[in-house]
Order: C-alpha cells, then structure tokens, then sequence
C-alpha cells in the first residue's frame, strides 16, 4: 500500500491542509466520502492545531472506480479547500458543475470542500480527442482570489479542450508517436458551475504548466 502526499496549504488559523493519492490505506474522520472508490484514489485532509500537537478535523477520499490522484490544494480566507488532479472515474461530477461529465480518458477536476469537509462541488476540466495515453488531462496546482474563483493550471493532450477566450488552439505537433501537451490555465468561478476563461499555452513541443 501507497500514501503520497502531493500538495499541502496552512489556513490563516493554523489549520494544515494536505491532498494526495492512496491506494486505500487512509483513516477517513468525518468523510464526505468514507470508502475507497476503487483502484488508486485521491485523499484531502484536514489536520486542526492542537496544543504542540494535531488533531484530524476531516480527512475523505475523492474518486470512483478509477484512478484518481490529488496534486495540488489551495485554502481561502475562510478555510474552504480547492482540490486539484486528475481522474480516470466517471460519474463524480456534482449537479450543476461547470463540467459535470469526463471528456476525455483521464480528465483534469476541481474540487471543491468546506471548512467542515463536506464536498461543495466537483467539476472535470477536460476535452476528448485521442484514446489510452493520447487522451490525458491533467491539473497540477491551484490558487483561490477573494472571491472563491479557483485559477486552475496543468497540461492536455486532448485535440478538443474545453477552452473560453483561449490565447491559442490545441498543437497539433506529435511527441514520438503521441500528441504534444499543450499548458492550460482555467479560472472556475466561486460556484464552480461556469468557466470564466479557459486558454491553452505553449508552441510546438511538449509544454506543461506545473504550478
């Protein structure tokens, strides 16, 4: 069994905020989702100060019957949690998301917590185009304004990303025998049911946008 911690977020209360992946091995404390989805699944938890010491406040899985890994976490002022990765399962995005279905073989998400850890939405960012390894999104980090708009960032092979305002379109330029990736930046807005602006980056090679 594997437990990776891939990104971590202090609250202004001292609260320390961790997601990753786990292949199932996780103590979940008051879940919004309290079992294993299957395979590989990502975790978010939050860990409350407590004297010299921490006390577990939440931590849940976040996946379904796919793999689904957490790389990035972002607070705001008011220690609601913004979960970012990508995900292979079906069937995990909340009514009303921006991206309520997967587009792709393995789509980029958002997902959004509250302070107490409930699940406030999910949404996928991905597009179609391509199968297996050619269909693959990805978001790598995250960051949170003021007024709970999550700016999204990461990278896609998909030929048909979900784009608004774009500064580009997809390279179509291959990489041995598979797309080139192309960086994205997508700004969500606070309810998470509608993309402000979703753009592409990058030339013509492999270009990914970490953080």
């Amino acid at each position: 069994m594997v437990d990776t911690a891939r990104g971590i977020a202090l609250s202004p209360g001292g609260s320390v905020f961790i997601a990753g992946r786990t292949d199932g091995g996780i103590t979940t404390v008051n879940a919004a989702q309290g079992a294993a989805g299957g395979g590989q699944d990502a975790f978010v938890a939050r860990l409350n100060p407590s004297g010299n010491n921490y006390s577990i406040a939440y931590s849940t899985y976040l996946g379904g019957a796919s793999t689904d890994l957490a790389n990035g976490i972002a607070i705001d002022a008011s220690e609601n949690a913004y979960v970012v990765g990508q995900s292979a399962s079906a069937g995990l995005g909340t009514p009303g998301a921006a991206q309520q279905n997967k587009g792709s073989v393995t789509d980029a998400f958002v997902a959004k917590f509250n302070q107490s850890g409930a699940k406030t939405y999910f949404t996928y960012i991905g597009g179609n185009g391509g199968s297996g390894q050619a269909a693959l999104d990805a978001a790598t980090s995250v960051a949170v304004d003021a007024s709970g708009a999550a700016y999204v960032a990461g990278y896609t092979r998909s030929s048909v990303f979900p784009t608004t305002n774009s500064l580009k379109t997809f390279n179509a330029t291959t990489c041995g025998t598979l797309p080139c990736f192309d960086p994205f930046v997508t700004k969500i807005n606070p309810a998470g049911s509608a993309r402000i602006f979703s753009t592409l980056l990058g030339g013509n090679a492999d270009d990914q946008a970490l953080a």
